[in-house]
This record gives C-alpha cells, sequence and structure tokens, in this order.
C-alpha cells in the first residue's frame, strides 16, 4: 500500500498531466495494473482521511473532541489488526510526523517506523523512507505473507528536493523572483505576498511538480526491489491521503476547501495475473472503498459497519462500480464545509454565517481569506468544468441538483447520530 501524502491527481502524467512527472508510476502501476478515473478522499487533510482508509468508515462518524486530539478510536478494528489476524506480517514506515503511535496509527503493525513529531522531518525525502523500508522487505521474503504500508511526505511543503537547480525546478528554470520552496508555508499563512504573481504561482507550482517527479523515481525503486516472483504475487496500490491546492481557487496548500485539488485523487491496483494490465475503471469510487477491497483480496471479510465496498469485482472487470455518491468534509477548525459528487456534478456546502472566532493571526488570516473566495453553497459540472470555475448556485440549472443536498443533508444526519452512538458508548 503506496500512499504519497498530498499528491493531486491531476499532477501524473497517467492521469493526462503533459508534464511528464510520473514516468515510473506510469510504466510499472498504470500501464501494468488498474487506473481508477475517479477517486474521492473523505478528507482534505491527513488524519481523518487516513481513519477513512484504515477503517472503511466516514472520518466524521468516529472522530470527535478537538482538531488536535483526532486518532483512531480505540476499539474500533482497523485494516493492519485484520490483515495480521489473517496471518500477515504487518509493518508501516510512515515520513509524515502527524502519524505515530500516540494518535493510533501504529495499532497493528508488527513494525512501525513513524517520525519524531517535528515539521523538520518533512525536510526528508523519498530516499530516507526507501533506506528504511527496503531491507524490511529484503527479510521479509519467505512463505508468511506481509501488507505494508508505504507512506511518502513528498511533495507536501516544503517544496524542496536534491533535484532542484539553485532553488529552482527544471520544469520551470528561469524564474528569478524572492520565493523558494520553503516560503509555501508562509504564502499561506498570508505572511508572504506575490510580487510578481504570474511568475509565483508558475514557480511555485513547478516546485511541487518536481517533488511529484522525486518521489515518483523512489516508488520505482521501491518496486523494482522486489524479485520479479514476489512482485508477481503482490496486491500493490497507490494512492494519497488529499491533494493540494496551488492558487487554483486563491489559496495555497490544503485543508481549508473541498474543491477538486483538495479531494480528488489517484488511485492505481495492479496484481499481475488477476486484474487486467493498462485498463482503465469508469465510476467514482471513495477511499472509504479501500480497507474492505485490501481485506477482500487477502480473503478476510469487511467488517460489518464498513461504508466502503469492496471494488475487487469491478476491477476485475467483472462487474462495474455501483452509482452512488462520493463524500467529504473538512473536519478543521471553524464551520463545516461538506460536499457531495454524483453522476459528474457537485455541491459544496459553507456554513460561513455561523459565529466563528479565529484564536490566531493564522486561523484569522484563513477565515477572511475564505469569507471572501467561498460562497455558502456552490454547485457544479464537473464534466464541463473539471477547474470548479462557474459556481451554477444562482443559476437556472440549479434546480436539477436538487438530489445533492438531499444527499448531503442525509450524510449530514447519519454523521449525528454515529457521533451521539459513540458518545454513549464511550
Amino acid at each position: 500500500m503506496i500512499l504519497i501524502d498530498t499528491l493531486r491527481r491531476d499532477r501524473l502524467s497517467c492521469y493526462g498531466y503533459q508534464r511528464p512527472t510520473t514516468p515510473h508510476i506510469d510504466a510499472l502501476l498504470a500501464e501494468r495494473g488498474v487506473l481508477v478515473e475517479d477517486a474521492y478522499s473523505q478528507a482534505p487533510w491527513t488524519v481523518p482521511s487516513m481513519v477513512s482508509m484504515f477503517t472503511g468508515r466516514y472520518p466524521e462518524d468516529v472522530l470527535s473532541g478537538e482538531i488536535a486530539a483526532f486518532a483512531l478510536p480505540q476499539g474500533l478494528p482497523v485494516l493492519p489488526e485484520r490483515l495480521g489476524q489473517a496471518g500477515y506480517a504487518t509493518a508501516a514506515f510512515y515520513a509524515n510526523p502527524i502519524l505515530h503511535e500516540g494518535n493510533g496509527f501504529a495499532r497493528g503493525f508488527e513494525t512501525v517506523f513513524s517520525p519524531p513529531v517535528n515539521e523538520m522531518w518533512f525536510e526528508r525525502h523519498a530516499d530516507d523512507l526507501n533506506g528504511r523500508l527496503e531491507p524490511w522487505l529484503a527479510a521479509h521474503r519467505g512463505n508468511r505473507p506481509f501488507f505494508v504500508w508505504a507512506h511518502y511526505a513528498d511533495p507536501h511543503d516544503p517544496y524542496v528536493n536534491p533535484d532542484l537547480v539553485g532553488g529552482n525546478s527544471p520544469f520551470y528554470p528561469d524564474y528569478s523572483g524572492p520565493l523558494t520552496g520553503r516560503h509555501v508555508h508562509g504564502v499561506y499563512q498570508g505572511v508572504h505576498r506575490l510580487q510578481s504573481p504570474e511568475e509565483d504561482i508558475a514557480h511555485l507550482s513547478a516546485l511541487y511538480d518536481s517533488e511529484v517527479a522525486y518521489v515518483d523515481r523512489f516508488v520505482g525503486r521501491l518496486l523494482e526491489s522486489l524479485p520479479p516472483e514476489v512482485l508477481a504475487n503482490t496486491l500493490v496500490v497507490l494512492t494519497s491521503d488529499h491533494g493540494e491546492e496551488l492558487y487554483d481557487h486563491g489559496g495555497w496548500k490544503h485543508g481549508q476547501t473541498l474543491y477538486q485539488e483538495q479531494i480528488h485523487v489517484p488511485l492505481l491496483f495492479r496484481w499481475d495475473g488477476r486484474l487486467p494490465a493498462g485498463t482503465t475503471l469508469s465510476g467514482t469510487v471513495e477511499l472509504v472503498d479501500l480497507a474492505p477491497t485490501l481485506l477482500a483480496a487477502a480473503g478476510v471479510a469487511p467488517p460489518p459497519e464498513a461504508a466502503g465496498l469492496d471494488l475487487l469485482p469491478a476491477l476485475r472487470g467483472d462487474a462495474v462500480v455501483p452509482r452512488r455518491p462520493a463524500y467529504a468534509r473538512r473536519l478543521q477548525v471553524g464551520p463545516q464545509r461538506s460536499a457531495v459528487i454524483l453522476d459528474g456534478r457537485k455541491r459544496i456546502h459553507f456554513d460561513k454565517q455561523s459565529p466563528f472566532e479565529p484564536s490566531n493571526r493564522m486561523e484569522r488570516h484563513l477565515w477572511e481569506l475564505d469569507l471572501a473566495r467561498l460562497e455558502a453553497v456552490e454547485i457544479y459540472d464537473l464534466e464541463g468544468d473539471p477547474g470548479e470555475q462557474e459556481n451554477l448556485a444562482s443559476s437556472p440549472a440549479a434546480g436539477g441538483f436538487a438530489t445533492l443536498s438531499e444527499l448531503l443533508d442525509r450524510r449530514r444526519q447519519a454523521a449525528e447520530r454515529s457521533s451521539v452512538a459513540a458518545e454513549l458508548a464511550s
């Protein structure tokens, strides 16, 4: 299970990006496996998104309390535990320091590498993770099956890696402005201003693309480190927890909005001889589907409370992906934002009238920015407007999207019922 943190779907060349950012992922996964056309993360930041992948549940159904204390709930079965009980050797190698034993993401793994809770670890790169992961794989090629979670931090900011030349990306080498890949967080906070917006945005975007190209190389090395006979019998899955905004809608980084650049994620499966190579799976899927799918691949029944679906029949070509909505929720400080996608149509709701008092300068900047750039209701036709530039909420066409509002109301009510049940149980 390969997870590339902060990876936008539309920045992979196998998904049509014009820059050659992912030649190894293209050749070793997309051309030899199944590319899922439309996959959605359940949250635009790491912890709740990971909760959905580990449990097969919507994160708002199982998370409660302060955002800073979000963790995998005790007593809730998680993917590595169930695979361990089925006889798998289990290991997790996390490069993102937000994931650690304290918030439950070591549970079920016999071997865990998790860096110290220190943002400086985002300066480490994919080569560091491979250096820890490949020896474990070399030692676990016997008769016991293994489940490995490899979580790369690139291309999470800061956008720096050894491929840069003079601080610039090879994709945009002539930039001469003041910003570097280490300034991204300051731009996000409003501390650093864009002096030449067109050039600065192109530069930061190219730095992000270099991060994608860098991690792609080490994903290739990881897969090529497996002997052919091991790889031939191994299901490989690659996805991301969320994407990244690069001023697509007037903001930066992630965690604030539910636009496509933050929740539309890549998803690829390779399983030689069991899944058809070089195919594309149409239909809308969610990351809550990962746990049921991986458990089914191992011959383990999914937990009955799982919201996700087993995608294996559709991946094999024996069935189609059922028509159903995909959901996402922000799950951050302040009034909630939620989104639903169905049949290429999308509705985003932002409770911007709710009272909220930011607790620090950064929260205030982000809140004021979002009040200015986001509407209470946004409706998009993703087929005709994939960049979400034309809000149809006030147009005559909005009446045709009423089902989306009903779906969001049902999901909110289901989350409230789950939250009450969880509080009573605790």
